[in-house]
């Protein structure tokens, strides 16, 4: 177990490098070294106590970025998603996997988008509605895609076995796309004013109570 957490940590760095290690991803990657050493540990403790150290992190080493909208989503759908994940676990009505993951995923969606809904309204004066709908089938895909993108890395370097995996991973690619990018079209926006001041804080106070509810 601590060989496989540590080559988990050494990974997600790799990973997080790779993939340019901008905000979102530095906080997963902190989330994920202090969730790691919680298990390791065997704590019941590391994700939401990552989550403000990964803050704390990054705005030391710029301020600046607390202003910033991607930010701000960042942590606070994350903040929600494991607020609400602790709080309502699945019922133990719900016995098979994909039940229960199907559960989680709704659970988790519908609580970011709620976090999320002062800040998209702020910022882009409109509130998405589609993840609702289209995360059921982006995940999944995104998760399938970034295995084939690590299985191609590791493909020898023959140029006929490149095209045919390729062509094959394009299917789910252009899926994703188009799930991602037709959603926008699909009239789940809901153009809204920018809220008040007063109203955010009522918001937030209300959402968090309900994410602490049971």
């Amino acid at each position: 177990k601590l060989w496989a957490g540590l080559a988990a940590i050494v990974l997600a760095g790799f990973y997080t490098l790779l993939a340019g290690a901008d905000t979102p991803l530095v906080r997963a990657y902190i989330m994920s070294v202090f969730g790691t050493a919680g298990f390791l540990l065997e704590r019941d403790s590391g994700l939401l106590h990552g989550l403000v150290l990964a803050a704390l992190l990054i705005t030391a080493a710029d301020p600046q970025t607390l202003f910033q909208p991607g930010f701000q989503m960042s942590f606070i759908s994350t903040a929600a998603i494991l607020l609400a994940s602790y709080a309502y676990k699945p019922p133990a009505a719900l016995s098979g996997r994909l039940s229960r993951w199907a559960y989680s995923l709704f659970i988790a969606t519908f609580a970011a988008q709620l976090a999320l809904l002062p800040v998209s309204a702020s910022y882009f004066h409109r509130l998405p509605l589609a993840p609702l709908l289209t995360n059921f089938f982006v995940l999944p895909t995104a998760g399938l895609l970034m295995g084939c993108g690590f299985f191609l890395a590791l493909l020898p370097q023959y140029q006929p076995l490149l095209q045919l995996a390729g062509t094959l991973i394009k299917f789910p690619l252009d899926f994703l796309l188009w799930l991602v990018q037709g959603s926008a079209n699909w009239g789940l926006l809901i153009e809204t004013p920018k809220p008040s001041p007063e109203f955010t804080v009522c918001f937030y106070l209300l959402a968090l109570l309900l994410l602490h509810f049971p």
